[in-house]
């Protein structure tokens, strides 16, 4: 990674789950989902991926049971850290790569999400720690 390229992260309160499913089970289970509730989703093909928040409400709590139902779920959950580019947009070479051998190296494994503001990584509550103590060392 260019010496250039600068970056901070910060950790988002939030925590997600992930479920995958068809597209036709998600066009039918997706009326009982509040969009505020669904942080992303990817669709690929006739993959569905849902990145959904976990909330500590009743209401919350009752459509993960019932996403559980009619989807794959994972049964972690994942915390999602924000890294903070020098410069906004999409032409930053080398960032992704640089923070997957980061990690790769130190044996955790992490899902990354990019759009056009936000450069999120997705790191399993097992891992957490550890990954705070990497990024403790590399950011400013």
């Amino acid at each position: 990674m260019s010496q250039s390229v600068k970056f901070s992260v910060s950790f988002l309160p939030e925590t997600i789950r992930l479920y995958q499913c068809s597209v036709l089970v998600y066009d039918n289970v997706c009326r009982m989902l509040r969009l505020d509730d669904i942080m992303c989703q990817t669709i690929v093909e006739d993959e569905v991926t849902l990145y959904y928040y976990v909330k500590d409400t009743t209401v919350n709590s009752n459509i993960h049971t019932i996403l559980s139902k009619w989807m794959v779920r994972d049964p972690r959950i994942y915390h999602i850290i924000n890294i903070h580019e020098d410069h906004p947009g999409l032409d930053h070479i080398g960032i992704i790569s640089y923070l997957s051998t980061l990690f790769s190296s130190n044996h955790i494994p992490i899902l990354y999400v990019n759009t056009y503001s936000y450069n999120l990584i997705f790191v399993a509550e097992e891992w957490l720690e550890k990954t705070k103590s990497i990024l403790e060392k590399i950011v400013y």
